[in-house]
């Protein structure tokens, strides 16, 4: 995981959520050993998990129709890092007038073009 990224070290607490948030709680079973779990592969449980998330460490509230890819936040949240870092790298008006940058997103695949 990217170092900047909050999950890094400390992982979703499946417990507080689900203490917190009531969407969440309704799709956490307990697991064979401690704790909570949900299961990954039903659409509407990963839906109810990147929801409380984004609420819960981001203060976004928002609704996902289960008809829409449901990425997880943790992934997409080191994908934003890393884009950040990418950026980051590129020189600024200042350092280089006439230098054009050009990026295209497709899925996870990502391309900057820089041109003199």
């Amino acid at each position: 995981m990217h170092p900047r990224n909050i999950y890094r070290n400390a992982p979703p607490d499946f417990v507080k959520l689900a203490e917190r948030y009531e969407q969440f709680r309704k799709h956490t079973k307990q697991g064979k050993f401690r704790g909570l779990k949900i299961d990954f592969k039903d659409p509407e449980a990963l839906r109810a998990l990147n929801c409380t998330l984004l609420e819960h460490d981001f203060g976004l509230k928002l609704e996902i129709p289960l008809d829409r890819l449901i990425p997880t936040v943790p992934l997409r949240l080191n994908y934003v890092l890393w884009l950040e870092d990418l950026l980051s790298c590129l020189p600024t008006k200042q350092e280089e007038e006439s230098k054009e940058v050009r990026g295209i997103d497709i899925g996870r695949l990502l391309m900057l073009v820089c041109s003199p």
